[in-house]
């Protein structure tokens, strides 16, 4: 039996278990993205608050 190529998708029944497995991130933003705001005004809010040091 030939290996399959890199083209070929993985096993069905792993990649079942792999999504049920993952975390939801949607609501979350991912880390080390900026912020996001709507108007201008948040914004100023925003990069006035912010610290010199980023919280990692």
């Amino acid at each position: 039996m030939a290996a399959p190529g890199p083209h070929q998708a993985a096993d069905p029944e792993a990649v079942v278990i792999a999504v049920a497995c993952m975390k939801e991130t949607a609501p979350k933003p991912l880390a080390g993205s900026p912020p996001s705001v709507e108007t201008h005004e948040e914004a100023a809010e925003l990069a006035a608050a912010r610290t010199p040091e980023p919280r990692f």
